[in-house]
């Protein structure tokens, strides 16, 4: 994946983290009322930092299978240049949004 295409799906990641309203932990996204559901759904409202970069994916390609290789291409960037030891996941339900929103503006900067 180019590093133009990284870049893209992890500031968008970045815009939908942008408030604590809209990150959750425990789950890859839920709707505004809390309910767990996938990225795509036109009801997700919150997202982990995966789900982030999922939902972020899906709206550049459109399709789903695509959005999770990319997904995972980029969790994996990621953790080479932070050198991170965990999934982004793990980080994300250990944590709190400011150390994932951290992560990603770090791994952006570096991509």
């Amino acid at each position: 994946m180019s590093a133009g295409f990284q870049r893209t799906i992890i500031a968008r990641a970045i815009a939908l983290l942008d408030d604590e309203g809209t990150w959750c932990r425990h789950t890859i996204a839920r709707t505004r009322n809390g309910r767990p559901c996938l990225p795509w759904a036109a009801t997700s409202a919150r997202y982990c930092a995966f789900g982030a970069l999922l939902r972020a994916s899906f709206e550049i390609c459109g399709d789903r299978a695509q959005a999770q290789v990319l997904a995972s291409n980029c969790e994996a960037h990621i953790a080479t240049v932070l050198g991170l030891n965990h999934r982004l996941s793990r980080i994300n339900d250990r944590g709190d949004r400011a150390m994932i929103t951290k992560i990603l503006r770090e791994a952006l900067s570096l991509t």
